[in-house]
């Protein structure tokens, strides 16, 4: 098959794709009331692909006539629509002009690009109702939050050095702002979460997907919940244990790739870590929700967006990661648990990462696979003391059994492996 056609057959695709939405939509108005279907959309498409293609062999005039040519008659249907008293929404008309534009890109050589519009534009198209009833269901204060989330993340991000900035080399504003705005998304993400789907839903599914990108990040936001749902300490409790839960694989799965010979020495500590943070959390879920009042619909004075937790944990990422460098260029490699130490007060990837690759070389196996125990339970407890200050008692309370079985789980692993 020549590229050519099988251009053709994708423009063709799309159009039939968005078409098939539209008529479906447009499908209980009689003959001749619809503006467009399938067949029109799959038309309009391959419009957009033969008067690109065409652009290029034959003269460059040829798009913008056609372009014109459409807009003309999406204009006398909008006239039609409005001078026969039918609801003159723009919807179907500026998606014509869309399977349009995407037919043109396909004749540039944008197949994949042009087929993932689509399917946006088909999606955005397809929950019209229940993008209206978020719409009308958004709170001023929830639109402000999200108004304030992209400031920060779409405004201010990309216009943040990505460099070092410090004598030292260690401070990039860029990676440290970029943690800050993970944070304030977990938030957000948090919120909404729990408003759509419920508490115990809402919860579960933030801390296992937020637990996929940072599982600290997900306690520092779901500890700012517990202070506003004071009746729910053992559900926030659990889900920052599911959370937390993932680091442990995550790490196996780095040493692994980096060095796979400390594996067999660090699969049974961690997989046991994992397994009381695992049970921990499916305990503390599983028990009654004493929930009052409901979460479902939480009671926020001001946006949701909460900058000030998010800023505070960027400051202390800097000062660390500062302090990692003074400590390892001062001290020497005998600083190397102290380093793993404190470089997992914020992320367990890094030392972790850092410690089975050393092990390839000059650092001893049994110091690289303590560092890398030491950063698990460090930063398991981290997280733990994150609760404690900046969620309720309550909340801490509900950890603490867990942290206590982590870290005598570490003693017996440490001790039977002689690594102390």
């Amino acid at each position: 098959m020549s590229t050519e056609l099988f251009h053709a057959l994708v423009a063709l695709a799309i159009g039939f794709l968005i078409g098939l939405e539209r008529g479906w939509h447009e499908r209980k108005q009689a003959d001749g009331m619809r503006v467009a279907g399938l067949r029109s959309f799959a038309l309009i498409s391959l419009s957009g692909y033969l008067a690109g293609h065409l652009h290029q062999s034959i003269s460059s005039a040829i798009v913008p006539i056609t372009f014109a040519g459409l807009i003309i008659i999406v204009a006398i249907a909008h006239w039609r629509q409005t001078g026969s008293g039918k609801d003159s929404g723009v919807t179907t008309l500026f998606t014509m002009i869309i399977t349009f534009s995407l037919g043109l890109m396909v004749s540039a050589g944008e197949t994949t690009h042009s087929v993932i519009i689509a399917v946006v534009v088909t999606l955005i198209l397809r929950f019209k109702s229940t993008l209206h009833m978020g719409l009308a269901a958004l709170r001023g204060e929830e639109l402000t939050g999200i108004i304030q989330l992209a400031l920060i993340s779409l405004v201010l991000l990309p216009i943040l050095p990505n460099k070092t900035i410090d004598p030292w080399n260690v401070l990039n504003p860029y990676q440290i702002w970029l943690m800050v705005v993970l944070i304030a998304t977990l938030s957000l993400i948090g919120y909404f979460a729990i408003r759509l789907l419920g508490a115990t839903r809402g919860v579960i599914v933030t801390s296992v997907f937020g637990g996929l990108a940072s599982s600290t990040a997900v306690t520092v936001s779901l500890s700012r919940l517990s202070l506003i749902h004071t009746s729910m300490p053992k559900l926030f409790a659990g889900a920052i244990l599911l959370s937390s839960s993932i680091m442990f694989p995550r790490m196996l799965i780095e040493v692994a790739v980096v060095n796979p010979l400390l594996l067999s020495s660090l699969y049974i500590p961690l997989g046991g870590m994992m397994l009381i943070t695992l049970i921990s959390a499916a305990l503390l879920l599983l028990q009654p929700p004493p929930y009052t009042p409901p979460i479902n619909e939480p009671k926020y004075n001001k946006s949701p967006f909460q900058p000030v937790p998010a800023l505070i944990f960027g400051a202390a990422l800097a000062v660390i990661l500062l302090l990692s460098h003074l400590a390892i260029t001062y001290v020497g490699e005998e600083a190397i648990l102290v380093v793993a130490l404190i470089s997992a007060l914020t992320d367990a990837d890094a030392p972790t990462l850092v410690l089975a690759n050393m092990a390839k070389g000059t650092l001893n196996e049994s110091v690289a696979i303590l560092g890398i125990l030491i950063t698990a339970t460090t930063n398991t407890f981290v997280k733990i003391a994150y609760a404690g200050i900046l969620g309720s008692r309550d909340l801490l309370t509900n950890l603490i059994p867990t942290a206590a079985l982590v870290a005598a789980w570490v003693v017996i692993c440490a001790t039977y492996s002689g690594l102390f």
